[in-house]
């Protein structure tokens, strides 16, 4: 009983990190053009669904070890649940990453 529930446990946490990868993925090609074309101090927004959306804040662009990176503070909303982040994307291979 106990080897089933660990590996009913194991699928469960696989099938958590290919949807945290899936979601990933989506919002990454939702934000690359406007991270590309838009100006420091804009805001945009990107969404998947009602439930998992967000809202960019475009705070500075600079240079860091020879990419173009732009930090951002996000608002986002992930399968319903709210939460605030500063991140930093930079230019690596034509995509922002």
């Amino acid at each position: 009983m106990l080897r089933i529930s660990l590996i009913l446990i194991s699928l469960l946490m696989v099938g958590c990190s290919s949807l945290g990868t899936q979601l990933t993925q989506q919002k990454m090609a939702e934000i690359q053009l406007p991270l590309t074309t838009l100006d420091d101090g804009v805001k945009f927004t990107w969404g998947i669904d009602p439930t998992t959306r967000g809202e960019v804040t475009l705070v500075r662009t600079f240079a860091k070890d020879g990419q173009v990176c732009r930090l951002v503070e996000e608002q986002e909303m992930i399968n319903g649940k709210q939460g605030k982040a500063v991140s930093t994307y930079c230019m690596h291979d034509g995509e922002w990453k």
